[in-house]
């Protein structure tokens, strides 16, 4: 599983600084759930930890923060890495992408967002609140695969699969999206294996 915004395990974690209140308290429109997730030092993990990231990157941006800012919200995430978030928020800010509706966040990310939701004073929240919980047993989080020539690519290349991070749009809201690699939402968390050619044993 890639993980956006964070370095591989069993790297030295490094100190990480509180995200001043200041940094964000010149945006009004860096909706305030979202400020409180990334101060509160949130695990983000999983798919729902990845559209959150992105989410988060693309409030930023269309709030008018500066790249710079924008990395050091970041800050209390646990698996923070300046240089690998950096990247990522690069991308984020050089497309044309819309900041996540309410409703977008709660169903790509509702085990995280839903506290901050039945607690908001918007107008929409106490329905989106509801859309959510009557939907939750019903739905099914769609596959998303990565294409057999990528994985080949992968593996020919040496590099772990934490490395290959990378998005794709939804043409149909031009939001940006995160993709797994190598598995689907609720699937196993080991990364993709490929079968092992048993040598003959001779003698």
């Amino acid at each position: 599983l890639v993980r956006l915004f964070e370095y591989p395990a069993g790297e030295k974690a490094k100190q990480r600084s509180k995200v001043s209140a200041q940094s964000t308290a010149d945006y009004p429109k860096f909706r305030s759930c979202l400020k409180s997730i990334l101060e509160s030092g949130h695990r983000l993990e999983g798919s729902e930890g990845n559209e959150m990231r992105v989410a988060i990157g693309t409030e930023a941006r269309c709030s008018g923060v500066t790249l710079d800012e924008a990395v050091k919200l970041f800050q209390d995430v646990p698996d923070f890495n300046e240089a690998i978030t950096r990247s990522y928020l690069e991308y984020i800010y050089r497309g044309p992408y819309n900041r996540y509706r309410c409703d977008t966040i709660l169903d790509k990310s509702g085990s995280i967002i839903l506290p901050y939701c039945k607690k908001c004073k918007l107008p929409w929240a106490s329905e989106n609140v509801k859309n959510m919980l009557k939907n939750s047993s019903q739905k099914t989080s769609p596959i998303t695969t990565i294409p057999d020539t990528m994985i080949t690519q992968m593996a020919l290349s040496g590099k772990p699969f934490w490395t290959f991070g990378f998005y794709y749009m939804n043409r149909s809201n031009r939001s940006l999206s995160a993709l797994q690699m190598g598995h689907s939402a609720g699937a196993s968390s080991r990364p993709h294996r490929y079968p092992q050619t048993r040598q003959r044993q001779t003698g």
